[in-house]
């Protein structure tokens, strides 16, 4: 026997809401109706020449819903759907005909044989607004009428933004690995073949912990998710989310971006990842790794305006954590006076061990990061302890970050914490590590921007920890815990 599936109800909707699908089978009229949103591609629907999204994926019309008549049926069925909107008038009528798609794999049409089967038809009218709607489905045969079913629906999308550095938008995960030769000091010798990226200039993927967080929302049958990602690696609070960032081909900062996209539209999740390049951080880890031993002086540090006035690396830390402070009041002001609006923004914690071992304790560096053939050792034990320590640090103003943004916005913006937890047991040094190694950020993309990035594990555990925050969306909205101070760790 073969199951035959006769094509199903695909309907372009102007839609942004969801609700629940009635029906079930009776003894009378044995169909089950049921329904499901169709998830728009976020790749086929963003632009890498523009570094933009198409309006229509973002816009609140030309969502698909599935309709799916699941029972028994045969080839002298004619089927007939009437969709009616409860609250705009709204009305269409497809008349009474076969279906243009029959597949079959249960049963022979041929022979007018009954069998369990799952008939579909396309249905192309763009629906006005966003309300609930009554299906109603009649199947007759031979001019008579056997069989009548009817459900409500009530479709939604959701809007998830994400702001931010490269620990928002997945540097270290490129969408489909290259394949690159370098040598031990990572420096690109040759290509194979290029690493795939959602935005290559932005180290921009769809392998983020925030892009997972979208894709297990997803699963969400009766609503969509319109994924907004304008994070980029390197990005600062000045430098990439209030201003354009340098050295990047877009000449917009990521707010600009935003509003520019959505308008006076509210966002449902907002996600952001910033202030570790605000600190300079990279440059101060690589002065670690370039010199033996932890020193007293600059070695070949900038004394930029940050750090004019320090004398040694602990000072620079701490002079760029003030700045970084300021930087939070300049980004909850500039918030405040845009028309941006959401139900839930999350300030993200960043990972604070890099170098332990599977006990959460401190140890020094390990792999490249213990010594290069002809060298002393890279990072040692008081480095190691250094890092660990200024991490720590910068969580702290993170989460001061997360209330000033709050108090100045008036929104419920929260600091999501929990984050740093889950990486003591996964440092770069551990037995079972969350970061990207040296060596797979030369091989799959093709340089050393990936290296101590969260791997697929450590996106992974960090979703896990965002959802367990944000709930599920079709249940009415964001579930808001936390203290008042700002700490949102799900116990």
């Amino acid at each position: 026997m073969k199951t035959q599936f006769i094509s199903t109800v695909i309907m372009l909707v102007s839609l942004l809401s969801l609700g629940q699908a009635g029906g079930g089978f009776s003894s009378s009229c044995q169909i089950n109706l049921v329904w499901e949103m169709v998830e728009r591609d976020i790749k086929t629907n963003y632009d890498q020449s523009t570094h933009s999204y198409n309006p229509s994926y973002y816009s609140n019309k030309n969502y698909s819903i599935l309709l799916k008549a699941q029972g028994y049926t045969k080839s002298s069925y004619r089927y007939r759907w009437i969709i009616s909107g409860i609250q705009n008038g709204f009305k269409y009528d497809s008349g009474i005909g076969t279906h243009p798609h029959l597949f079959m794999t249960n049963g022979d049409l041929a022979n007018n044989k009954a069998s369990i089967n799952e008939f579909k038809t396309r249905i192309g009218p763009a629906f006005p607004d966003l309300t609930r709607y009554e299906v109603l489905l009649t199947i007759s045969e031979n001019g008579k009428q056997i069989c009548r079913k009817r459900i409500m629906i009530k479709p939604k999308n959701h809007l998830v933004v994400s702001l931010g550095d490269s620990n928002a938008s997945g540097e270290g995960l490129p969408d489909k690995n290259g394949s690159y030769e370098c040598d031990y000091k990572g420096n690109l010798t040759k290509t194979h073949v290029n690493a795939s990226w959602l935005d290559e200039d932005a180290h921009r993927s769809l392998k983020s912990s925030h892009a997972k967080v979208v894709k297990e929302l997803q699963k969400d049958k009766h609503s969509t998710i319109t994924f907004l990602s304008f994070a980029s690696s390197g990005a600062g609070i000045l430098d990439g989310i209030l201003f354009p960032q340098e050295g990047k081909e877009i000449g917009k900062g990521q707010l600009d971006q935003l509003q520019e996209a959505i308008g006076l539209r509210p966002i449902d999740v907002l996600l952001v990842s910033i202030g570790v390049n605000d600190i300079e951080w990279s440059e101060i880890f690589a002065e670690l790794v370039a010199n033996e031993t932890l020193g007293e002086t600059f070695g070949n540090l900038k004394r930029s305006i940050l750090n004019r006035n320090a004398t040694n690396y602990q000072e620079i830390v701490d002079e760029r954590l003030e700045e970084l402070r300021r930087r939070y009041v300049i980004l909850g002001d500039v918030l405040s006076g845009k028309e941006i609006t959401f139900k839930l923004g999350l300030l993200t914690e960043y990972p604070e061990l890099l170098f332990g071992n599977d006990n959460g304790e401190v140890t020094r560096g390990c792999g490249k990061f213990r010594k290069y053939p002809g060298t002393g050792e890279r990072i040692n034990f008081r480095e190691s302890s250094f890092i660990y320590e200024s991490a720590q640090k910068l969580n702290q103003v993170v989460l001061e970050g997360a209330n000033i943004i709050r108090g100045k916005t008036g929104q419920k913006f929260f600091y999501q914490g929990g984050i740093a937890d889950i990486y003591l047991s996964h440092s770069y040094c551990s037995t079972n590590p969350y970061y990207v190694f040296f060596n797979e950020s030369c091989r799959n993309q093709g340089d050393r921007d990936g290296v101590l990035h969260p791997n697929e594990k450590g996106t992974r555990a960090t979703a896990e920890i965002l959802l367990k925050r944000i709930g599920n969306l079709s249940d009415g909205g964001t579930r808001i815990n936390g203290s008042g101070i700002g700490v949102g760790v799900i116990n």
